[in-house]
């Protein structure tokens, strides 16, 4: 932020329940996938019961799907271009909301991506009948096929000026980021806005990890523009 922006007048407002949801694409990998849902790495913790939305793009075709983490853990690390470490997490979703259409889609997907010929062997239209344990065979993906989940997340505003805001989450951010956001004011007005992640910092919690992250405003329509200007005009 610039000099100019930072001399915005701050205020606090963690009292006043202002909050607010974020949208991120994360790149994902996926290791095995049955009628029943999937095993996926992630460099995001994927919460146990959430549900989110994944993307799978494979041979010119896109697969939209739901799904409900059922369970994730902390399997790995690595080192990002930085050199700085990255941790990575598997996770098993199991799909949600699936119909006809999308079971097709899905039996087309396992049909495309069998590891070998033994596999293909297995393979049979009868396995996918909404009975039994057989829903549920797996199958390795020949090569780890890359996959886009949508996660959104909520935040809470701590502190709130023209420029940005400081918020916390329970999602790490990284620093430069510019994150698709809104915001409900506490008269229920709804701004919406891409927000760079300036600042991210751990915080002790005995409820679990919470980030102190600081956003500062980078895209806002005009209108949104004016309803935060009436608000920060409020606290004053």
């Amino acid at each position: 932020m610039t000099k100019e922006r930072r001399n915005f007048p701050r205020f606090t407002v963690d009292v006043m329940d202002i909050h607010g949801k974020m949208l991120f694409a994360n790149d994902v990998t996926i290791l095995d996938i049955s009628m029943g849902g999937v095993l996926l790495k992630a460099d995001r913790r994927l919460n146990i019961g959430r549900d989110y939305t994944m993307k799978l793009e494979s041979k010119g075709k896109i697969l939209n799907i739901q799904g409900t983490v059922v369970r994730s853990m902390l399997s790995e690390s690595r080192k990002d271009e930085k050199g700085e470490i990255v941790p990575i997490y598997t996770a098993g979703m199991h799909f949600i909301n699936l119909s006809n259409e999308k079971m097709s889609e899905v039996r087309h997907f396992i049909r495309e991506h069998m590891m070998d010929e033994k596999d293909m062997e297995r393979f049979d239209e009868n396995m996918f009948q909404m009975s039994g344990l057989r829903l549920y065979v797996r199958f390795n993906v020949a090569e780890p096929e890359k996959a886009v989940l949508h996660i959104q997340d909520s935040y809470t505003v701590k502190r709130i000026s023209l420029s940005g805001m400081l918020i916390e989450s329970s999602n790490y951010l990284e620093i430069e980021d510019n994150v698709p956001m809104e915001m409900t004011l506490p008269n229920d007005t709804v701004l919406v806005f891409l927000g760079r992640v300036v600042r991210c910092q751990l915080k002790p919690s005995e409820t679990g990890e919470t980030y102190k992250v600081g956003i500062e405003f980078i895209e806002m329509s005009e209108h949104d523009k004016e309803l935060l200007s009436d608000f920060i005009a409020s606290l004053d």
